[in-house]
C-alpha cells in the first residue's frame, strides 16, 4: 500500500511540475510577443506602410484592389482553396493572389490585404491565410493581420481608436482583441 501512495505522489509531483513549466513557458512566450504589439511598434508598421505606398504611388485610403494593381498583382476569385483557407499568394513570378470567392466582400478585402502585408514586410508567405486560430497564429502572422487592418483603415482613425482604448495600458490579450476587432 505504501508503494501505491509513493507512486501517486510521484505522478502528482510530475503533473504539477509539468503545469508549472507550461505556465512559465507561456508567460515567456507572451512577453516576447508583447514587444511586437506596443504602440511604438504599431506606429513603425504604419511608417513601413507609408513608405511602401510612397514608393509605389499609392495613396492612403486607396482600395486594396488599387493597391494590388499598383504593385502589379492580380486578384482572382476561386473555389479551389482548401476549406480552412481564405487566400493564397502565388509565386512572385505570376503575381496573383487567389481568394475564396465564397467569402463576404469584407473578408476577401482583409484576406487580400493580409497577403499584401507579407509583400510589404518581405516576410515568407505561408501556404495560405487560415480562417481560424487568431490567438494561436505566429507573431509574424499577427503582425501581417495588423498591417492588413492598417491598410484598410486610415492611420489617423486608427491612432484615434488606439488612444481611446488606451492601447499602451492594455494587457496582451486585450491588445490582440483590439487588433482583431479592427478586422
Amino acid at each position: 500500500m505504501l508503494y501505491l501512495y509513493i507512486f501517486i505522489g510521484i505522478v502528482a509531483f510530475v503533473l504539477l511540475c509539468s503545469v508549472i513549466c507550461t505556465i512559465i513557458y507561456e508567460n515567456k512566450k507572451s512577453e516576447i510577443k508583447e514587444e511586437y504589439f506596443n504602440k511604438q511598434k504599431l506606429i513603425l508598421y504604419e511608417a513601413q506602410i507609408a513608405e511602401f505606398c510612397n514608393d509605389n504611388h499609392i495613396t492612403e485610403g486607396d482600395s486594396i484592389f488599387r493597391f494590388c494593381e499598383q504593385i502589379g498583382y492580380k486578384i482572382k476569385e476561386t473555389e479551389d482553396i482548401e476549406n480552412d483557407k481564405e487566400a493564397i499568394i502565388s509565386d512572385k513570378e505570376h503575381k496573383t493572389i487567389f481568394v475564396d470567392k465564397n467569402m463576404s466582400y469584407d473578408r476577401q478585402n482583409f484576406a487580400i490585404a493580409h497577403e499584401v502585408a507579407h509583400i510589404i514586410t518581405k516576410t515568407d508567405v505561408p501556404a495560405a491565410r487560415k480562417k481560424h486560430g487568431f490567438f494561436t497564429r505566429s507573431t509574424e502572422e499577427q503582425i501581417c493581420d495588423y498591417i492588413a487592418a492598417a491598410i484598410l483603415l486610415p492611420k489617423a482613425k486608427l491612432i484615434d481608436q488606439m488612444n481611446e482604448a488606451n492601447f499602451d495600458k492594455l494587457k496582451r490579450k486585450d491588445k490582440l482583441l483590439f487588433i482583431k476587432n479592427l478586422l
